[in-house]
């Protein structure tokens, strides 16, 4: 299983070295060119964590989580949890790593700061933890805290992201309610306008239709008022 581990590892590099070299290190082009430059992205990032996860389930088998928990069920959903959460968010950044430049700074620079480096300390402490002689030559600590660190900056970089993400979605809702609100002052303005300037001796209807229940009590109220200055009203 080592050498199987090692041969995906060994994939997953690749796929991260020619990313960063040959996508990443570059704008998006326009054109058609642009739609092969983001397929590409996509198809290299799921290739890379496809690579990982097969890499991550044999050191699970091989209990090279063992250091997370003395629980069995403890240690294997963390493993998986954090596993899973780190290359999630290692293939979110390389997709939206193009359009960094339209969000926030923290947002951006945590963007910019993961996409190159959580991949490379991810696959170090991969290669540590599939090869049981340079688990056993290096202290535990090594190995430990990068793990800690790159799981706490994928959940500060998804959770930054998606408050980001609130607070516009929220500020966009609040603009269109606005101008919702704008324009509907705006029609009603224009209404009131057309009541009092409206002869209601040869032109009732056009009053009258301002009365029907598609109306704002103001406009209704303003049309009935109008209507009751007919002479001919009784």
């Amino acid at each position: 299983m080592n050498i199987l581990g090692n041969i995906f590892l060994g994939i997953a590099s690749l796929i991260i070295f020619y990313l960063v070299t040959s996508f990443y290190s570059r704008s998006m082009p326009g054109g058609d060119a642009g739609v092969g430059y983001a397929w590409g992205i996509i198809t290299l990032n799921g290739a890379f964590f496809v690579c990982m996860v097969i890499v991550a389930l044999i050191v699970g088998w091989k209990g090279g989580f063992e250091w997370i928990s003395a629980s069995k069920s403890t240690r294997t959903l963390f493993a998986i949890l954090g596993v899973l959460l780190t290359l999630l968010y290692v293939a979110f950044c390389g997709f939206i790593k193009a359009d960094s430049g339209i969000y926030p700074g923290p947002v951006r620079f945590l963007i910019n700061f993961s996409y190159p480096l959580l991949p490379i300390i991810v696959i170090i402490i991969s290669a540590i933890l599939l090869n049981d002689s340079l688990k056993n030559a290096i202290p535990a600590a090594l190995f430990k805290w990068p793990s800690i660190f790159v799981t706490i900056v994928s959940l500060a970089g998804f959770s930054t992201y998606l408050i980001h993400q609130m607070i516009e979605s929220a500020t966009d809702q609040a603009a269109i309610l606005e101008s919702n609100a704008k324009v509907e002052d705006e029609n009603t303005i224009r209404i009131l306008g057309e009541i009092d300037t409206c002869d209601v001796l040869s032109n009732m209807g056009a009053i009258l239709s301002f009365t029907d229940g598609y109306q704002t009590e103001i406009i209704k109220t303003a049309a009935i008022v109008k209507i009751k200055t007919n002479p001919d009203w009784e």
